[in-house]
């Protein structure tokens, strides 16, 4: 799983995917991972297509976003209907839940799964789970889409950055 997926050039990309061909063609998934939340819909699909065209076709693609820029459900549901003869995993998390901005919402992927596809997921049965345990983290830890997170993703940069400047700024002078 490639972190930080914006820093490798296609090249490196190519060089990594066609290795884990050859060295670990055990490998169940590669991942594509959005580590700061700055990738855009035809950058996941860029990377999607490059990955898709060199990966044996037993390995699957795997997506992980981060939605810094509020547009992690968009990327997903571009991902979902493209065709890159790979089965695709999503990581996905009860109510977004996740670092800084949070990730891509399972309820919101499976109610598209269930239009665009006809599925039949339950998707209140996960309610259950949001309110009794979910939504105590969250009072806690706060996530979610905010003005600070998206300038992390366009400025790409960890919003751990962001969380030590703003400790930085609290402390009493002295």
């Amino acid at each position: 799983q490639p972190m930080i997926n914006t820093r490798y050039t296609d090249e490196e990309m190519a060089l990594l995917v066609g290795r884990i061909n050859s060295e670990l063609s055990e490998t169940e998934a590669v991942y594509i991972v959005d580590s700061f939340g700055s990738m855009r819909e035809e950058d996941f699909v860029s990377r999607c297509e490059l990955v898709s065209s060199i990966l044996n076709p037993n390995i699957r693609i795997g997506i992980h976003s981060h939605n810094n820029q509020n547009q992690s459900f968009d990327v997903i549901s571009t991902i979902m209907t493209s065709d890159f003869n790979h089965d695709i995993f999503i990581d996905t998390t009860i109510a977004g839940i996740g670092k800084g901005a949070g990730n891509p919402n399972t309820i919101e992927v499976l109610n598209f799964y269930n239009n665009v596809y006809e599925q039949r997921y339950n998707v209140d049965s996960l309610k259950d789970v949001d309110a009794r345990y979910i939504q105590p983290i969250h009072s806690l830890y706060p996530w979610g889409f905010s003005f600070d997170f998206y300038l992390c993703a366009k400025y790409r940069i960890t919003p751990s950055y962001l969380k030590f400047y703003k400790q930085q700024q609290a402390r009493p002078e002295g």
